[in-house]
């Protein structure tokens, strides 16, 4: 057990750095949504610049590596910016330091 509720006002205090642990986090989500936007709309941009350019349908083999391509950029965007930040959770401790830094 700790003794963090043991002295006066530790309470507000605390609630106070949840309060910042959550602005925290939908700031994190937010960023990932961005960047995840700017890689899918990057990727079909890309594809539709490279399908584009030829007058029928694009070789099969193009098409089929543009396909992995840009899955493989979707789910790598959703992993570095999604996944990871969003599995990072700040202690109070870290809290605390985030806070005084700004």
């Amino acid at each position: 057990m700790t003794t963090l509720g043991r002295y006066r006002g530790m309470d507000v205090v605390l609630e106070r750095l949840e309060a910042v642990r959550w602005r925290h986090f939908l700031v994190q989500v937010a960023l990932a949504a961005a960047g995840i936007a700017t890689v899918v709309l990057g990727g079909l941009f890309v594809l539709g610049v490279a399908g584009g350019y030829w007058p029928g349908q694009p070789p099969a083999a193009l098409r089929w590596g543009l396909l992995l391509g840009a899955s493989t950029a979707w789910a790598g965007a959703f992993v570095w910016f999604a996944v990871l930040p969003l599995r990072r959770r700040l202690n109070y401790t870290q809290t605390a330091r985030l806070i005084e830094q700004r």
